[in-house]
């Protein structure tokens, strides 16, 4: 079994930093928030193996996910990952590596959320604050998702860079 590539990558944001951006809705929608959720319960899978179990399709959960590490890791500041660079904007919330014959499992990678990230939505759990979410509602359609995260991303960084 592979280890997870960047699995002691330190982004600088810690658990309370994360509590304090999962209620930013801004950096995690209700659609991201129900994704999460699901890699909570479910534990290591791969997007493919989260859409087949909650109706969907493995773009729907990497179209969400990776514009949200983009625009997470640049506005953290978070240093370069060593270990890679594809995907390294990943590793602000997830260490991940190839599914292997020996997974059984489908998809092309498997991912796990950092530590940080998996204690901080323990803690949302316990706190009854992730019941809103519905793991079992089917995940709208990734593409105009996708057109909304950027353009959401493009009027945060409008409204930063004119300080409205």
């Amino acid at each position: 079994m592979s280890n997870f590539i960047n699995e002691n990558y330190n982004s600088g944001i810690t658990e309370n930093r994360l509590l304090e951006l999962l209620e930013d809705r801004d950096f995690f929608n209700y659609e991201v928030m129900c994704i999460l959720k699901r890699f909570l319960i479910t534990g290591d899978s791969s997007c493919k193996e989260l859409a087949k179990k909650y109706n969907g399709n493995a773009d729907s959960y990497s179209g969400r996910i990776t514009p949200l590490c983009t625009q997470l890791f640049k506005v953290a500041k978070a240093p370069e990952p060593t270990q890679t660079k594809n995907h390294s904007t990943w590793s602000i919330l997830f260490s991940w590596r190839d599914v292997e014959k020996s997974d059984n499992a489908e998809g092309r990678f498997i991912f796990r959320l950092r530590p940080e990230l998996k204690a901080a939505l323990t803690r949302l759990n316990e706190e009854r604050k992730l019941d809103i979410y519905n793991v079992n509602e089917k995940p709208l359609d990734w593409i105009p998702f996708f057109l909304k995260s950027i353009l959401e991303f493009l009027i945060h960084i409008l409204i930063n860079n004119l300080n409205l």
